[in-house]
């Protein structure tokens, strides 16, 4: 039997230079729906971290049509259901919103400079808020994706930006356009936050054994929807 790895071998050599989530990968895909599909993120900082990816190429969530949210929403909030059965754990999420790139080789080369909407779910509860807020010390708390979308259309003229939605579900946006923010500047937060700073690195530390458990806990109920 292959492993886990071996399984998506062929899938990572498919998708060099081009963006990572407008070509899933499958072996580890855990949900799709009519838009958008769950996936297990490489870089298991914590075990069962996944991503709600849009199937089309949205530069970000925030750019999400408004007819797609009510399915968005309903992915987020299996997902928080699933998280708490399996790992007993309340979710974060967070998002880069334009602020980083799908892989480190195309940082370099600005004309593939690739985005592509998706939502980091993590079954976690540490709280990121005030390492964020010291790189980028303006926010705005909102409710709910609506919002997201009207700020970043609007005030934001379609601009970078950070969300963060902590355990409590409070959300708040953070404008990050002309910042210029470390790379995976969330995922070192979170990694930072759980006492290993190094796992930020999801190329460097895929974590393909938590991958395999969590795809062994997680699919299951996942299919079962």
């Amino acid at each position: 039997m292959l492993t886990l790895q071996k399984q998506c071998a062929p899938f990572l050599e498919k998708i060099q230079g081009k963006c990572g989530f407008c070509v899933p990968l499958e072996p580890l895909v855990l949900y799709t729906t009519q838009n958008f599909y769950v996936v297990l993120s490489l870089g298991q900082i914590v075990e069962g971290y996944s991503l709600i990816c849009s199937k089309l190429h949205r530069s970000c969530c925030g750019d999400i049509p408004i007819e797609q949210i009510d399915e968005f929403i309903k992915i987020k909030n299996l997902i928080k259901k699933i998280f708490g059965e399996v790992y007993n754990s309340k979710t974060i999420f967070y998002e880069h919103g334009q602020t980083g790139v799908c892989m480190r080789h195309l940082i370099d080369n600005m004309q593939n400079h690739c985005y592509h909407a998706h939502l980091h779910c993590l079954p976690c509860e540490v709280d990121i808020f005030d390492l964020i807020k010291e790189k980028v010390p303006n926010y705005i708390k909102i409710t709910n994706f609506q919002e997201l979308i009207e700020l970043r259309n609007k005030k934001f003229r379609g601009g970078a930006y950070l969300f963060y939605e902590n355990k409590k579900e409070e959300k708040f946006v953070f404008p990050a356009e002309g910042l210029k923010l470390p790379r995976q500047f969330l995922r070192r937060c979170v990694a930072y936050k759980i006492g290993k700073p190094h796992l930020f690195d999801w190329e460097r530390f895929p974590g393909w054994r938590r991958l395999a458990r969590a795809y062994k806990k997680l699919r299951p109920l996942f299919s079962k929807v």
